[in-house]
């Protein structure tokens, strides 16, 4: 506040001078509104012989840690819930343009942003609940200055993704690049932007108001937004699959790395020595303990090797779950595709060498 209209205030409440015609006085004086009621409401209407101050709010360390807190959380939280509305919209609209794409990879990213939601999300209600409690015993902290100032930006973070948002939807509608997958990525950036910017705008014009604390009612939209978010906590979960699964599936592409090194070790031994080997002892893992060779992750059974012909040859292995890859897979040729259970894949080499004889 200005130190020359507090002292002007203060001054005229000593004399007297009723509340009205000070406000009037200030305001010819082309003081601005929001001024004037900081001015007036920093002193008491006790019937006192001198103007009472106000208990005013003052920055401390817990209450800026806490506000820290809160937002820093509250961008986790809206952060983890897009990514995984992402996943979800990228694996339900496929794109053709996007076949090459690791949907494994996807899914390591929807674990992270579950994680995160898992953690960040109680911890933004906890921190939450600890400042409106505060607020509620006592209410002049509303006028505290790193409270106003992080809400304020928070609303001009959100404010510039519903701005940017709409432009590039504007601009994909210019450019007939208009997909779903687009079209459905936007909306959920606006909504996210959007709850985030009228809840904090509606807690900053309720304040003002100053409506006594009783005809006070929690806002619907947070809490419909809160049920929301765990909504989509558990969409993100059952997309990142059960800890039991995921790890089922990284012991089956173990299974599969292995099979792949092995079938490069006879592809090289049938250059080098112009024939298939007759077992997989024969071939230069075994002989400098490579990829491999130590079987089975779990049993340490060794791989079942056969030859079919002089140009085919098959590996086999015991998977736990069919398709270890994901459904949704693209990080391998369909040809690793298999079922739970023994399951055997048929390699073919050229039928002519790279490095003939001289």
């Amino acid at each position: 506040m200005s130190q020359p209209i507090h002292e002007f205030v203060r001054d005229a409440l000593a004399r007297g001078i009723p509340r009205g015609e000070i406000r009037a006085a200030l305001a010819h004086a082309r003081w601005r509104e929001e001024e004037i009621d900081a001015a007036l409401a920093a002193w008491d209407d006790a019937a006192f012989p001198i103007p009472v101050p106000r208990r005013r709010a003052q920055l401390s360390a817990r209450e800026a840690f806490q506000y820290l807190l809160m937002f820093a959380t509250l961008y986790t939280v809206a952060w983890a819930a897009g990514s995984i509305l992402f996943a979800w919209i990228e694996r339900t609209f496929l794109d053709a343009a996007m076949r090459g794409a690791m949907w494994d990879g996807h899914r390591q990213w929807v674990r992270s942003a579950v994680a995160s939601l898992a953690i960040a999300f109680p911890v933004f209600l906890f921190t939450a609940r600890m400042i409106g409690d505060a607020l509620e015993r006592e209410p002049e902290l509303r006028h505290s200055g790193v409270r106003r100032w992080l809400t304020y930006l928070t609303l001009f973070n959100a404010a510039c993704v519903i701005i940017g948002d709409l432009i590039a939807v504007l601009m994909g509608l210019l450019s007939g690049e208009l997909t779903t997958r687009f079209l459905l990525k936007a909306i959920v950036v606006l909504a996210i932007a959007a709850v985030v910017f009228v809840h904090y705008l509606g807690g900053l014009r309720r304040e003002e108001t100053d409506a006594p604390r009783a005809t006070r009612r929690a806002p619907l939209l947070p809490r419909i937004a809160g049920v929301l978010v765990v909504a989509v906590a558990v969409l993100g979960f059952t997309i990142a699959g059960s800890p039991a699964r995921v790890r089922v599936e990284v012991i089956d592409r173990q299974r599969i790395r292995d099979l792949e090194s092995l079938a490069e070790a006879v592809r090289n031994h049938r250059e080098q020595y112009r024939g298939l080997p007759a077992t997989l002892t024969e071939t230069d893992p075994f002989k400098f303990g490579g990829a491999g060779t130590q079987g089975d992750p779990v049993t340490r059974k060794a791989y079942e090797y056969r030859v079919v012909d002089s140009l085919r040859f098959e590996l086999c292995a015991t998977f736990d779950a069919p398709d270890s890859l994901g459904p949704y897979s693209d990080i391998a040729a369909p040809f690793w595709r298999h079922g739970a259970g023994a399951h055997c894949f048929e390699f073919k080499v050229p039928p002519t060498l790279r490095y003939p004889a001289r």
